[in-house]
């Protein structure tokens, strides 16, 4: 949530960002100029992140499902059910 202080977890937002986008704004002050670059962007710069159970399908997350018998694991993708 942001609390709208410039600390640590915003400089390394900003070092995420500029990471997937493949800018290179400065992370030490925040200023007006990089929100509205960030801003401008209308295409996803991080990787999805799924929770357990879903796996990345293009641009959205889907629920895995596995052949009968088996279900899904929380060390592999599936494991035979008992």
């Amino acid at each position: 949530m942001p609390t709208g202080d410039w600390d640590a977890v915003s400089q390394r937002s900003l070092a995420l960002f500029n990471k997937y986008a493949g800018t290179k704004l400065s992370e030490s002050l925040a200023s007006v100029d990089k929100l509205d670059a960030i801003k401008t962007r209308t295409d996803r710069v991080c990787p999805l992140a799924c929770d357990h159970g879903f796996k990345t399908d293009c641009d959205r997350c889907t629920k895995i499902t596995c052949r009968a018998g088996y279900e899904v694991a929380t060390t592999i993708l599936a494991k035979e059910s008992k």
